[in-house]
């Protein structure tokens, strides 16, 4: 630990190690005397930002970066903190970051959570690169992703799936197939969202993947879904069981309904597949398509040029 000289530069370089987390640094000069003097500040500045940040948690850490995010990169943020919340930054090590990653993955397949703990490597990087709370970020590597085909149910597919499945779930997957929503826009519906009158339903942010409230029309068929509904119990979602809410359609009955039609690959999001497939090849364009099925919040619709030329009544079903 200290300075050392590499085989492929020059300069001074310095090797400093604090609590297990390596840093090697350019000192940008090739006389020693000066290497010396860096050397000497570096420790200085180490050692006092390290004291001086010595108690910094991650709940500080997250409260300061968490409004240069977006909404969906919060809430990520916020489920890091029911784990991480009082500890420490500095006592934070790799370990943590693959027990938190393993837990997450349990919940979400690999490329998302990638994309989740792309969050917290950028903060944790700021912590040490801008703020100087920490001497290393702890490493954590990116979990190995698999690749989906989607696959595009035919109508015989969907006839058969929706016979295989229970009632309640045969409301929701018709009614993905209807709407191209995504499962947890489906299930977090509530009453309150929905305009019966306009036959609009209003997603507020928390339950859109951008993170952006969208208003989206919806057809004869998927309206009379909601209706049938049997509006019972406390709760207010649209979409129950036995009068409590459905939190997972894609659970034991709807694996072993797909697998009985021989879809054992089919994901309930390759309904949204489904649903815009079949849009593109009645000749939908693609911004009417992100128009229909929320894509994008009403203010970013505004950027499709041809959207004024979207004529709803002309839609079968509208």
């Amino acid at each position: 630990m200290g300075l050392y000289k590499r085989k492929d530069s020059s300069y001074w370089w310095i090797k400093h190690t604090h609590k297990g987390h390596t840093i090697y640094q350019s000192t940008k000069t090739t006389k020693k005397a000066e290497a010396e003097l860096i050397w000497t500040d570096f420790l200085d500045k180490s050692q006092s930002s390290c004291l001086i940040h010595r108690n910094k948690t991650w709940e500080d850490l997250v409260n300061l970066c968490r409004d240069s995010y977006q909404k969906n990169d919060q809430r990520f943020l916020d489920w890091t903190l029911k784990h991480w919340g009082e500890k420490k930054l500095i006592d934070l090590t790799s370990e943590d970051l693959i027990r938190l990653q393993d837990l997450r993955n349990y919940r979400v397949v690999a490329a998302s959570c990638n994309r989740n703990f792309s969050v917290v490597r950028a903060v944790l990087r700021k912590a040490e690169r801008e703020l100087n709370w920490i001497p290393k970020a702890p490493y954590l590597k990116k979990m190995k992703e698999t690749k989906f085909n989607p696959i595009i149910l035919n109508e015989e597919q969907e006839r058969w799936l929706l016979l295989r499945l229970p009632p309640h779930l045969q409301a929701i997957v018709e009614f993905a197939l209807q709407t191209g929503l995504r499962k947890t826009a489906i299930v977090g519906l509530t009453y309150d969202m929905f305009d019966a009158q306009q036959g609009i339903l209003h997603i507020p942010t928390y339950l859109n993947k951008h993170g952006e409230p969208t208003s989206i029309l919806i057809n004869q068929k998927a309206r009379q879904i909601i209706a049938d509904q049997p509006v019972t119990g406390i709760y207010r979602q649209i979409f129950k069981y036995q009068g409590r809410p459905i939190k997972d359609p894609a659970r034991s009955a709807w694996r072993k309904a797909r697998s009985d039609c021989g879809l054992s690959d089919f994901r309930f999001h390759d309904l949204r597949h489904t649903w815009t497939s079949r849009w593109a090849q009645k000749g939908v364009s693609e911004a009417q398509i992100a128009y229909l099925g929320g894509w994008k919040s009403t203010r970013m619709v505004s950027h499709y040029t041809n959207l004024n030329n979207l004529n709803i009544s002309d839609l079968p079903g509208y």
